[in-house]
């Protein structure tokens, strides 16, 4: 927890910006509980990564003090054209908008796979379709190139503010 603390206080990063994802096989007790009440505490976000992987994601989601589920991959991939797949996806969504959490798909790969996720309702995704994992300098460059476009929204053209609701 000081860690942190520390990291936040050094860097000046608002709390509520830092999202720190924990998978559900790292939910093992009480401690971890208490630690991610305390990540609450201080204003951070957290979010279950690879949502769906575990044994008791829905034990999860009524104990645990989260911002956000991750749709893991593994649904995501075969979303298009397993109906059995969208149907999870479509209630995980649903599911997680009731009880008033943020949504991401992981590993968006293709069009396809955006254009299904928008319909069933999901708004932010990951994954290669947006862009592969990139270095520091280049990651620098697009988040500049990003400012850029939302001071052009400002003077008349658009910048799509969900990702996966992109043309």
């Amino acid at each position: 927890m000081n860690v942190v603390r520390e990291a936040l206080t050094s860097s000046g990063l608002e709390p509520g910006r830092l999202v720190l994802e924990i998978t559900e096989s790292g939910l093992l007790g009480d401690s971890e509980t208490d630690i991610l009440t305390e990540l609450k505490r201080l204003g951070v976000r957290v979010a279950i990564d690879d949502f769906g992987t575990g044994y008791s994601a829905l034990g999860y989601l009524r104990r645990l003090p989260v911002d956000m589920i991750k749709i893991d991959r593994a649904f995501v991939s075969p979303l298009v054209t397993d109906r059995r797949d969208a149907e999870i996806v479509r209630f995980v969504i649903q599911l997680a908008k009731s009880l008033g959490l943020e949504v991401v798909a992981e590993g968006v790969e293709e069009d396809a796979q955006r254009i299904r996720l928008v319909a069933l309702g999901c708004e932010t995704g990951q994954g290669f379709f947006f862009s592969p994992a990139v270095p520091l300098r280049e990651f620098r460059l697009l988040m500049n190139r990003s400012v850029a476009a939302n001071d052009r929204t400002r003077a008349g053209s658009t910048v799509p503010l969900f990702p996966l609701a992109a043309a």
